[in-house]
């Protein structure tokens, strides 16, 4: 094959490559104080030693992550975007560092820890607010389901 079909065969092999973009789509999940406590959220994963801790003091503090793919997002609770987010397979949220509550999801086996109804990485227990963003608030009923740890939360 000479020089000029070996030109011509990059060039086509180039112009058929070249398509439009992939679209992207984005989500941003938020987590927000609705309690009248202090919380620390520590975002937790298998793949890494220690803990991510974002303190939220006051009632409408919030964290939020954004996520984006190029395919459609799902809208069930067969894979949590969540996780991918916030880069976390749990996250245990210490009120007042005298009580906490423990969320977590396995990738592997699309499982929520229980309530599930209040899993943090469960898709349909966030709200759209509009944009793409979606909202998760932690309540007052949260703190009165969490569980002592007598100052000793870490």
């Amino acid at each position: 094959m000479g020089i000029m079909n070996k030109f011509l065969t990059f060039c086509i092999f180039m112009v058929l490559g070249c398509g439009p973009e992939a679209e992207r789509n984005e989500r941003t999940y938020i987590i927000e104080n609705s309690t009248n406590v202090s919380l620390n959220l520590k975002f937790f994963t298998v793949l890494t030693d220690g803990a991510r801790v974002i303190e939220l003091s006051n009632r409408g503090d919030n964290v939020s992550e954004s996520t984006i793919q190029t395919a459609s997002f799902r809208d069930d609770d067969t894979i949590s975007y969540i996780s991918g987010a916030f880069s976390a397979d749990s996250i245990v949220v210490i009120f007042n560092n005298n009580s906490k509550l423990t969320y977590t999801y396995s990738a592997t086996d699309n499982i929520y820890s229980s309530p599930v109804e209040r899993n943090v990485f469960r898709p349909s227990n966030y709200q759209s607010i509009g944009n793409g963003n979606f909202l998760y608030k932690i309540t007052e009923e949260d703190v009165e389901r969490s569980e002592p740890c007598d100052d000793n939360c870490d």
